[in-house]
């Protein structure tokens, strides 16, 4: 098998592959999705959105150019910026339950059942929304970076 042939089939097929790989991945999340969290849907939410934008930027030509510069930081940045907010979609998945408390039901002086009140909370609401900040931040930061090394050269 010639490495030729092979390198030119990752570079003109590899993007389209992760686009359409992540587009099913993110279709299995969204069907699997559960209001108590399923680990299977944030997995697979979380593949699905890194293996979509990496895919679609390989199509662009994101990737290409000198890579230890600043256009290299710039796109290590936004990579991570991406990593990072899939991460805290992600974890938006996750919820506990408690129990608030429980009815007693009663018909003319009767115990018929009882009825129990549940509350659920996000518990890493407070790391996603620090995960978000920060992949903005990186994403903000990475395009500038690049921006300026675009027009610099």
């Amino acid at each position: 098998m010639d490495i030729d042939l092979v390198k030119e089939f990752g570079k003109e097929y590899s993007g389209k592959i992760m686009f359409l790989i992540g587009i099913m991945l993110l279709v299995v999340g969204l069907l699997f999705l559960s209001s108590l969290g399923s680990p299977l849907s944030a997995g697979s939410i979380f593949f699905g959105i890194i293996l979509l934008v990496f895919g679609l930027l390989i199509q662009l030509g994101f990737f290409y150019g000198n890579l230890r510069s600043l256009n290299g930081l710039g796109i290590f940045l936004i990579c991570l910026s991406v990593v990072l907010i899939a991460f805290s979609i992600a974890l938006l998945q996750f919820v506990a339950i408690s129990v608030l408390h429980i009815v007693t039901l009663v018909f003319r002086g009767t115990i018929t059942g009882y009825k129990v009140v549940l509350g659920s909370e996000r518990t890493y609401i407070w790391l996603s929304a620090l995960l978000l900040r920060i992949g903005l931040i990186s994403l903000i930061v990475g395009l500038a970076i690049k921006a300026y090394y675009a027009l610099k050269t």
